[in-house]
């Protein structure tokens, strides 16, 4: 089956799949399990979607995920730039250090990744209390 650069199509990939062939790694690795690694963890994917915007800093994060404290913000941003897709930018404000948080061309990848599931949310979603 013939692949669109080293990616298989849509239609190659659900053919394979439905087919019992599945797709994998050239090691033999299941690539989505790979690629979700990346989500893995309570705030990484909602800290992802953020920066999809943009620059950010610690604060304004912290400050647009209600509910998450400091040390798990700190610790998430931290495994996110050990994954290569978030790259930190330490800047000296006056005498105050800060950090802005950007994605990486690693991270920006992601962006149809969020789109898909944006359009899988928005679909499956329940709007004005009637489920779709």
């Amino acid at each position: 089956m013939e692949k669109t650069g080293s990616i298989f199509t849509y239609a190659q990939f659900v053919k394979r799949m439905t087919s019992g062939q599945g797709v994998a790694t050239p090691d033999g690795g299941c690539p989505v399990g790979i690629a979700l690694d990346v989500f893995r963890g309570r705030w990484k994917a909602d800290v992802l979607y953020r920066l999809c915007t943009g620059v950010a800093g610690f604060g304004e994060l912290q400050r647009q995920l209600p509910g998450i404290t400091r040390a798990m913000l700190s610790s998430t941003l931290k495994e996110l730039e050990c994954e290569g897709v978030i790259h930190r930018r330490a800047l000296m404000d006056g005498k105050v250090k800060r950090s802005e948080y950007t994605l990486t061309e690693k991270g920006k990848d992601l962006y149809p990744v969020f789109y898909a599931l944006m359009k899988w949310g928005w679909k499956h979603s329940q709007i004005k209390g009637t489920e779709k």
